[in-house]
């Protein structure tokens, strides 16, 4: 999916950039992280085009697969020598014995830290939001990463919204966002976190590289749907290189500590890891163009 054109798009990015702002990509790239579907073929994947310790992955939670599906994955690539990050949904979670036994698994395979979220469907047991599993896990010593929504929740008032993520952000480690199309957005949001003396770190959430109707068909399952007419602009395929140029460029975002981004795959690993790479050295190639 990688071609010339989209390499030339890439470099073409990086122009307007700052020796500052060029500083900022890097930084944010190196410590990026790629979110996986939690399937037995992204293992497959992975394992051919990812060497351990290059980046650290995220398996994602979907009612489809169910949380069984994504604590195995996680394992397994864990077993792998991967740094693994898998998302604990809520509502996918029966009861306390279930729990326990999730929290015995990461922590036999060495998995260490987790991505707590609500979930999407009905409630399959006792437990409907993020803050009903945050107790046991932090028992447990768990580093625990909750959901931040720079575009708002489509079941939540933003001040109700704000005010669950505040709560939870007491017991956090990092918040990972929702991906999100429009960098000024989440630099908005991110200053009234911080406003809010929220200071927990930054993961921003960004689609890495798809073609737009493949985005389009996902849009929903990434909360991205009131962007679907959108997403027919431009070229056919969706990269979020612009994206991360304009995050980077202010110099306020040096203030909102901001330290990463979380990369959703949709299943490409070979064509996200090129684009990040790319992306990556044209960022320290002053000559880029």
């Amino acid at each position: 999916m990688i071609n010339g054109r989209i390499n030339r798009q890439i470099r073409r990015s990086v122009l307007g950039l700052s020796g500052d702002g060029r500083e900022r990509l890097r930084a944010l790239l190196a410590q990026s992280s790629l979110e996986l579907p939690p399937t037995s073929d992204v293992i497959a994947d992975v394992s051919s085009r990812l060497v351990p310790g290059s980046v650290r992955l995220a398996v994602a939670s979907t009612v489809e697969s169910g949380i069984e599906a994504t604590i195995a994955t996680s394992c397994e690539l864990a077993a792998k020598g991967f740094d693994v990050t898998p998302h604990l949904a809520a509502r996918s979670v029966r009861d306390e014995s279930h729990l326990s036994w999730i929290i015995s698994q990461l922590k036999s395979a060495w998995i260490s830290s987790v991505l707590v979220v609500g979930g999407e469907g009905d409630r399959i047991g006792s437990f409907d939001a993020a803050s009903d599993l945050i107790p046991q896990l932090r028992q447990a010593g768990m580093r625990i990463g909750i959901a931040g929504y720079p575009e708002g929740h489509p079941l939540l008032e933003p001040d109700k919204l704000a005010g669950l993520l505040l709560s939870n952000a007491a017991h956090a480690d990092f918040i990972a966002t929702q991906p999100c199309l429009e960098a000024d957005r989440v630099l908005r949001w991110a200053a009234e976190l911080r406003l809010r003396r929220c200071d927990l770190p930054i993961e921003v959430g960004v689609v890495g590289v798809v073609g737009r109707y493949q985005l389009w068909e996902a849009a929903d399952d990434v909360r991205l749907g009131h962007y679907r007419q959108a997403l027919f602009r431009g070229s056919s395929v969706y990269h979020a290189s612009e994206f991360l140029t304009g995050l980077v460029a202010p110099d306020r975002f040096d203030q909102l500590d901001i330290l990463a981004v979380r990369i959703t795959t949709l299943g490409d690993v070979d064509s996200t890891e090129s684009w990040r790479q790319q992306l990556y050295d044209a960022s320290g190639d002053r000559q880029a163009v």
